[in-house]
């Protein structure tokens, strides 16, 4: 079994599936974790460093801010009296005191540098837009901004008016160096990196840590339900050789176990099945010998030539064999006889009343035949069939004498549907009515008609007209007998029955039929 498994070898194992799948997913869980954490991080140190040098900007504001407004304080006086070494001193002073002031300067009204720590700008003009920009100070006591980007690490240059009462004497100019701003930025993002890849280190670990466990899981369970898997594979490789004996063995709790479960009721209900399988075929071989048996109890369904009489025939069974049946006889003196029967029900129990009736009309036409009398012979079928029966099983039977000499039909109806006979084209039912066979010991008696060349006798079981169509409606009498009608001039009576036959089923369709169905027609030459 292992060999023929391992010929059989799969080219992706379902573990290997399970076990890749499930690695995939961890990974892919594992790298949106890194990932995120990497974004998160990075945004968290962001934000920061937009907070932080906002503080810082507002911080270098405010300083600039009070030291221009300071100096301009102190330089009001000194400069109405024109004391710039004075202011000099001041600002030179307070540059020096001031790590983040880098250069101070004091303007005239009319644009004219007087004190500065740039010795180059001294006695120079400010340009025309600076000025106009501190001339917007002349209404106002706040200090006014003004950023040198011309300057790196850019410079914030703050401007307040120098007034004295009323009256403006002149500006002071302070700028302040924002390369605190950069340090502390510069900072942040060394501590952004550095806890970045912190942050991403200790999620990759715990990611690989997770990616390890999960594979590991995955292989456990992988393995464990390939297990399963191959031994439920196993079983049914030795039922499909015959082994229906064969169990899985149920290992787990879940799907699987339920399956081994299911598997063995399967196997239980196959082995079931196949007992009623072969018993079924032993009785269907059974019934084919009934059923060629009941064959050989009814003419074929060719056409017979008697001299001057023509037979067609046919019995179909509502199942495998059935309780009708007809047959004729050639006697000596050139006289036909015809019989159809029907014992009630259908079936084994039919089937067996039917061949004693025939053995029995054998036995009496061979023994009686020079002597032959159509009530003689319906009484001894009637004795027969009623010792068979024992009043449980009993048969409908019509039989017709055809002699062509004297161009005469006798008939005698047990029970039976009453024959019909077309002459000259026009049809009619021979109506006679007697006991069924095998129902009592009354006497049976019988009636005769003219039967001409070219007449036409029509003899029928319950079977064609009880047949009903898909609205539940019967083929009925009338309804043969216009078919009769319609093919009773036919050449052949094989045609005739066929055709009849035919209209019949057209009728009825794809509606299967609940009685078994005998048709024979004669026709005198």
């Amino acid at each position: 079994m292992e060999e023929s498994l391992d010929r059989q070898r799969v080219r992706f194992p379902i573990a290997v599936k399970l076990t890749g799948a499930t690695v995939a997913v961890v990974a892919l869980v594992v790298i949106g974790l890194v990932s995120t954490t990497y974004y998160r991080t990075q945004r968290q140190y962001e934000r920061q460093a937009l907070t932080q040098r906002a503080t810082e900007v507002r911080n270098l504001l405010q300083l600039g801010q009070s030291t221009a407004e300071n100096l301009a304080h102190i330089s009001g006086a000194a400069l109405l009296d024109n004391d710039l070494s004075f202011i000099d001193d001041a600002v030179r002073q307070l540059v020096g005191a001031q790590n983040i002031v880098t250069h101070a300067r004091v303007v005239r009204p009319e644009g004219r540098i007087v004190v500065t720590t740039d010795e180059n700008g001294l006695g120079a003009d400010i340009d025309a837009d600076e000025l106009k920009l501190l001339s917007a100070l002349q209404h106002k006591a706040a200090p006014i901004t003004r950023v040198d980007e011309t300057h790196l690490p850019p410079l914030l240059r703050m401007a307040a008016p120098v007034e004295l009462g009323e009256r403006r004497l002149g500006f002071v100019e302070v700028d302040v160096t924002t390369v605190s701003v950069d340090r502390a930025l510069a900072a942040i993002e060394v501590e952004s990196k550095q806890a970045t890849r912190a942050a991403v280190r200790v999620t990759l670990a715990l990611g690989v840590l997770a990616l390890l466990l999960g594979s590991a899981v995955a292989v456990a369970q992988s393995l464990g339900l390939s297990r399963s898997i191959r031994g439920l594979a196993r079983v049914a490789e030795l039922v499909g050789a015959g082994d229906l004996d064969a169990k899985a063995e149920r290992t787990t709790s879940d799907e699987i176990g339920v399956l081994c479960d299911r598997f063995n009721e399967m196997t239980g209900r196959m082995k079931t099945l196949l007992a009623d399988s072969m018993e079924k075929a032993a009785l269907d071989r059974e019934l084919d010998q009934a059923r060629t048996i009941q064959r050989s109890l009814v003419p074929p369904e060719t056409l017979h030539k008697l001299d001057d009489v023509q037979v067609a025939g046919l019995m179909v069974p509502a199942t495998v064999v059935g309780g009708d049946w007809w047959q004729f006889y050639a006697l000596p003196d050139g006289r036909v006889l015809l019989c159809v029967g029907d014992v009630t029900g259908h079936g084994i129990p039919s089937a067996l009343l039917t061949a004693t009736a025939k053995a029995s009309c054998d036995t009496y036409m061979h023994g009686k035949v020079k002597e032959f009398s159509l009530a003689a012979f319906q009484e001894t079928l009637n004795f027969a069939v009623h010792e068979a029966g024992k009043g449980e099983l009993v048969m409908t039977l019509v039989s017709a004498l055809i002699d062509p000499k004297k161009r005469e039909i006798e008939v005698i109806n047990s029970g039976h549907d009453f024959p019909m006979l077309a002459s000259n084209g026009k049809v009619s039912s021979i109506i006679s009515r007697g006991p069924r066979i095998g129902d009592s010991t009354d006497e049976f008696s019988s009636k005769t008609l003219r039967f001409n060349p070219n007449d036409v006798v029509v003899l029928y079981s319950d079977g064609i007209i009880e047949g009903r169509n898909a609205h539940g409606q019967p083929f009925g009498s009338r309804r043969l007998l216009r078919s009769v009608e319609r093919h009773s001039t036919l050449a052949s009576v094989e045609v005739a029955r066929d055709q009849i036959l035919y209209d019949a089923n057209t009728f009825c369709g794809s509606v299967l039929r609940d009685d078994d169905l005998t048709l024979v027609v004669c026709r005198l030459s």
